[in-house]
């Protein structure tokens, strides 16, 4: 099995740090796999109707929440391909809350969002399987910040872990207070 060993510090912009330790081992392919299925088990053990719950208000829905996790992950595997390809452009960054507001999240399912999930989290492990070693540690400027392949590969399995545990810590017991009954994602 191949292993993506994690970037040395100093290159990636260092927030990245509290995702990256998110991440158990160096097998990220495997950890991307299980950070996955963890998260899908965890949706699903919940009622649709849970979808647009918020701990909190002015906090994003459920389905915020996961569609966050999939528009962060497409734009960190464009930047994966683009540093990749050699193209040297800085990359835009992103206004996580303009694409959270502008995603249309509550016309659709938790079922159909989980769903696109997979498909996108897919497409991120075919894409880094397939990179050669020589280039794991080349780098790029994505949002005015020196990054390179590694930071971001690591990056797109610590953030959805991060967001899986905000959705376990902040949504679930509002679930269990509304339902009272004990969710099984375990």
């Amino acid at each position: 099995m191949k292993i993506f060993n994690r970037p040395p510090a100093g290159t990636y912009p260092v927030y990245y740090d509290q995702y990256f330790a998110q991440v158990p081992s160096d097998q990220l392919i495997e950890e991307l796999h299980q950070s996955h299925n963890e998260t899908q088990q965890l949706v699903l053990s919940f009622n649709n109707t849970f979808g647009d719950l918020r701990y909190a208000e002015k906090k994003w829905s459920i389905k915020e929440v996961l569609m966050h996790i999939s528009d962060t992950e497409r734009i960190f595997q464009y930047r994966i391909l683009t540093i990749a390809r050699a193209d040297h452009r800085v990359i835009p960054g992103f206004d996580e809350n303009h694409y959270a507001a502008n995603s249309r999240c509550d016309q659709r399912t938790l079922d159909d969002i989980i769903e696109e999930l997979g498909s996108v989290r897919h497409a991120t492990i075919t894409l880094i399987s397939n990179l050669e070693n020589d280039i794991w540690l080349n780098e790029g400027n994505a949002n005015n910040n020196k990054v390179n392949i590694a930071a971001l590969a690591y990056m797109i399995c610590g953030h959805e872990i991060h967001h899986r545990n905000v959705i376990i810590e902040r949504y679930v017991p509002v679930i269990i207070e509304k339902t009272d009954k004990k969710l099984t994602y375990d």
